[in-house]
Order: C-alpha cells, then structure tokens, then sequence
C-alpha cells in the first residue's frame, strides 16, 4: 500500500461572521446522544482490491471519536458491503507535520476586527490575538513525534521556520513577526506545502489572513494542485473581510475545512477545534468486492454502529488507476477466450454445463451492455457549453471532479443534454450517465479557457 502521507497547512484567515463556524452543510436533527461526522480524507486504490481511506470522525462540538473498533465499522462501495481488514487510530500514532502560515501584512494592526463600531475598541490588535492563538496551538501537540514549521507572509513571504520539535523555536519565531505590507496569501500556502512534501506520516496546513491577496506570484489552482499532488490537508481560517470564496476552495479541495470570524478574539477557539480534528483521523483498510473494470468510479462510505453516538457519514470517491483497470479488463478478456474454448470443445453432459455457463456469459454481456452509454461529448475540449449525445431514456446526467465529487446532476429529457460549463474551472471532468440504478461508462471532459 502506498505509504499514508497527509499534511496539514492552517490558513488562519480573518472573514465576515459574529462567531466563528465550520462551513459544512449540517442537516438538523433532534437526539438525546451525541451527534457526529464522519468524513473521508482520502481514498488509496494502489494496492486494488485492497484499499486504504483515510477517514476523520468528530461530534459536532469538534471533539474526537476516540476507541472506534474494527468490529463497529462498514464500508460500502457502490452500495456493496466490503470486508473490513484493519482500523487504526493514526494520528495517535503517526508524526503529525504542520506548517503553520500567518498573515502579518499591515491590515493586522487594524483593531477593528475586534469588536463593532459602536462599542469600545480593544486595544490588543489581531496579530496579537493570532500569536496567542498560535501560541496555544502549538503547544497542543506531541513533540516527541509531531514536528511544526512557521511561514510568515505580507508583501512576500519573509519568515520561514523549518519544520522542528523545538517549542522554544516555534514561540519565538511567532512572537517575533512584525505586522506591515501587503498580503501574498497564495504564495505562502505555497511555501507552506513545500515544507511539508515528502515528509513521512499526516501533513497538516493551516492559514491565517484576514484580507484577500493582492501580491502573490502564484495562482489558486497551482496551490490547490500542488496540495493534492503532495497529499497535503489545508484548514484555512478567514478573519474579518476575508474573501471567503477561495478560502473554502482551496481547504474542501484539499480534504481541510474552512473557518471565519468576524472577531479576533475568537482566533484562539478556532484553532483549538483545529487541533481537535486534527487529532480524530482514522486508517481503514478494506477489500473490494468489484472486480468490473467498466466500472472505474466507486463510490465509498464509511459508517460505524456505536449505540451512544448518531452519525452522519460524507461520502467520498476515487476512479480507479489506468494500470488496475488494464489489469482487469485483460482478465476478462481471458475468461471471455476460456468460455468460447469450453464452448467449442465441449461435448455430452460437459457440453450441456458449459453451454450453461455460456448462456450466463451471454447474460452477463448482455447485462454490460444494457448499460446507458454516451455516445458523443462534444466540443471536447470545451469552454463555457457542452453537448452531451446519449442513448439514455430517462434518468440523470452527473459530471464529477477528479475526486469523485458531484458538481452538476441534470435529468434526462431526450437524447442530447447541453450543459452549462462556464462557472467550472479549467481542468478535467468526468461524465456519466444514471439509468435505473445502472452508471455509464465514464467520458473525459477537459474544461479549457
């Protein structure tokens, strides 16, 4: 399997909103227990049928679900039941690398994100309320496994800490950041998952700013890139006028989670339940029973049966790699020869079997092929519309992102869809058809601009 490599990047961003929260779709549900989230990280297919999912639970106060045991879980995929190998509380356990990235540009100074206009200011300055937060942070962490490296950002960026376990280090490269200039947002989350690439157990990147980029020489989509390239996890943090739009992007894109706060002084809880979550990830590891290489899209939930706690579960996805798909069509292929053999040869009471066993092959390709299948995507690549060519009769058309997440699902209403593509960014997608319970084969659609 491959070798689990997270990170972390704690973007502790400063954005509108009297208390801070965690923008997740929660759906509301009255319990006496105890209410908790489980969501998917990510999914490892490397070593098919065996797979790996890396999996954080928590109650929606941010407390972890600690003790969970291989018995209380089950993992479906494509809503099959899969045997559950081995579960392990991995952040327990394995070295947790964090790279801390702090906005100090000049509108960290300001004390209006402190309180309302109408009430007395307070006199301690957001970077003031950020090293604290930070501070507190910090020190929540296992320095005999864990290491943290700092990154300061304004015009550029000017402070770097490498990744250590000397606390002492840690608190005064934070206490010494000075607050002045502009604000190079992108480029610091950048210097941040270089830090953290390559390094051996969960890789964390947490970002604080409270404005929006204005001097960065990098773009949003090369950040998101390189995190997931790098396997990095981002919590970003937005304070005051924060623009919360690419701040979201680029911590859901990264398996993180998004924070803000209109208020400084709400910085220190923030990162606190940071540290929480951080601390309730899980390794699960599975066998899977679908052994079909038209079906490359799997979809994966993970649930636990734990009598004191309520769930909700997230479901997650991951497309089967090139080279296991190749591995698996070429053993159909074989079977499909050693089936037409048996056919041929076969004679007497071991002709009527395998002329059963043809009649199941015949059914089995049949079935295959009663699949809705797209015909035609076109203009591929694309730019703001796409027309989609189909032999569907009813049902939905789904385009996904690379990482199995649904961005559009379009009911059937002919033989041709046209979608509208123009607020997706450029990149590669996925389209597939839903009739009646049965997926199409997946067609690439590239988005360019």
């Amino acid at each position: 399997m491959k070798q689990l490599n997270l990170a972390f990047i704690f973007l502790f961003l400063i954005s509108n909103g009297d208390l801070f929260t965690q923008t997740k779709e929660v759906k509301a549900e009255i319990s006496t227990r105890k209410r908790a989230e489980l969501s998917i990280i990510r999914v490892y297919p490397d070593s098919f049928p065996t797979i790996s999912a890396i999996f954080k639970a928590e109650t929606k106060t941010g407390e972890p679900v600690w003790n969970l045991q291989r018995e209380d879980m089950q993992v479906n995929e494509n809503e099959s039941e899969c045997e559950v190998i081995s579960l392990r509380q991995i952040s327990k356990f394995e070295p947790i690398q964090i790279a801390i990235v702090l906005d100090h540009s000049s509108s960290m100074l300001e004390s209006g994100h402190n309180s309302a206009p109408w009430k007395k200011r307070r006199q301690i300055t957001p970077i003031k309320d950020a090293k604290k937060a930070i501070t507190s942070f910090a020190r929540s962490f296992n320095f005999e496994k864990d290491q943290i490296a700092i990154v300061g950002f304004s015009d550029s960026v000017a402070e770097i800490l490498p990744l250590g376990k000397d606390l002492k280090v840690i608190e005064k490269t934070i206490s010494g950041m000075q607050a002045g200039g502009h604000t190079a947002l992108l480029d610091g989350i950048s210097v941040g998952t270089d830090l953290l690439a390559g390094q051996k157990g969960i890789r964390i990147l947490v970002v604080m700013t409270d404005g929006m980029d204005n001097s960065s020489k990098h773009y949003e989509s090369e950040v998101i890139s390189k995190a997931q390239r790098e396997e990095v996890t981002i919590y970003t943090i937005g304070l005051g006028d924060a623009l919360k739009g690419p701040l979201k992007s680029i911590a859901t894109s990264s398996g993180g989670a998004y924070y803000h706060t209109k208020a400084s002084k709400n910085l220190a809880s923030i990162y606190a339940k940071i540290s929480r979550s951080v601390q309730a990830y899980y390794e699960i590891i599975y066998v899977s029973k679908n052994l079909e290489s038209s079906n490359d899209l799997r979809n994966v939930n993970i649930t636990f049966d734990v009598d004191s706690i309520d769930l909700e579960s997230k479901m997650a996805a991951y497309v089967l790699p090139k080279d296991v798909k190749s591995l698996l069509r070429q053993r159909e292929i074989e079977e499909e020869k050693r089936i037409k053999t048996w056919q041929i040869v076969g004679g007497g009471t071991a002709g009527l079997l395998l002329l059963g066993v043809g009649a199941l092959f015949f059914y089995y390709q049949r079935k295959r092929k009663s699949k809705p299948q797209i015909l035609k995507v076109f203009p591929n690549p694309a730019r703001n519309q796409v027309q989609i060519d189909h032999d569907a009769k009813q049902g939905e058309l789904h385009l996904l992102n690379t990482k199995g997440k649904i961005l559009l699902k379009v009911p059937i209403a002919g033989t041709s869809e046209t979608l509208d593509i123009s607020r997706l960014k450029s990149g590669t997608y996925l389209l597939f058809l839903v009739e009646n319970g049965d997926r199409s084969r997946a067609s690439k659609l590239l988005i360019q601009r």
